[in-house]
């Protein structure tokens, strides 16, 4: 068709750790290569190859081998979706741990103001005010990494729903195939066929023709999700960005 950090954080600092969310981003797997081929994708040409048939006339009639070759195409972008879905569930579980823990500093530093506030220590008192405040910025940093991951494990969910709906779509391509082929095969003998079984053919391959199409509407529906997916980690990308020009002191 993603050490401890030193006193009052430095911008680097949250920089760095940036640059530790970009080394992790997940990859989208690449696609088995397609090879060029004169017959398209139904799901990609859905068009009639010869508008003038008046029996099929909704969707292209291709080879076995072309769907078949489109059939593996789609499981194997649904093995890759799911191996995608797996590593992004590993790195989600990861930066939720690493934000409780971070919590749990910035509270502990809390508490520390407190006591040099109570204190009467006013240096120590801001010097930790400072290190909350640097504390602070990193957790907004993890925070905006998580909703990046959680983006990207529903783009990966998005694209194995999308490959099997394209698979099923070729399934029932294949079954409407087969039945105009069978319906063809009425008028090839020397035998004038019956009424009743041309009328029983037809009917079956005009059921075959709306469950694919019912199949490819789906797949489209399906491909407009992984679209809208796409689009929300380009929204959380761009906030870690936002996040980073910020912290460099950038416009």
């Amino acid at each position: 068709m993603f050490t401890k950090f030193r006193r009052a954080l430095e911008p680097t600092a949250v920089l760095a750790l940036a640059a530790l969310i970009v080394a992790g981003a997940v990859a989208v797997a690449p696609s088995p290569a397609r090879a060029a081929d004169p017959s398209p994708s139904a799901f990609d040409s859905p068009l009639p190859a010869d508008a003038s048939d008046s029996v099929a006339v909704l969707l292209s009639v291709r080879t076995a081998d072309a769907i078949q070759r489109d059939l593996e195409w789609a499981h194997a972008d649904e093995r890759a979706a799911e191996s995608d879905a797996d590593r992004v569930k590993s790195l989600q579980a990861r930066i939720k741990s690493r934000i409780e823990i971070k919590k749990g500093e910035i509270d502990a530093l809390k508490g520390r103001v407190k006591l040099a506030k109570d204190g009467g220590q006013a240096e120590e008192q801001a010097s930790l005010e400072a290190r909350v405040d640097a504390e602070k910025r990193q957790l907004d940093m993890l925070e905006a990494t998580r909703d990046l991951r959680d983006a990207e494990k529903g783009l990966a969910d998005a694209r194995r729903e999308a490959a099997k709906a394209r698979a099923d779509f070729f399934e029932r391509e294949i079954e409407f195939d087969n039945r105009h082929e069978s319906l063809a095969g009425l008028h090839s003998g020397g035998e004038v066929p019956g009424p009743g079984e041309v009328a029983s053919r037809t009917k079956s391959l005009r059921d075959a023709e709306k469950n694919a199409l019912s199949a490819f509407k789906d797949a489209a529906d399906k491909a407009q999700e992984v679209a809208r997916r796409q689009g929300n980690v380009a929204d959380r990308r761009k906030n870690i960005l936002g996040i980073q020009v910020a912290v460099a002191g950038g416009k």
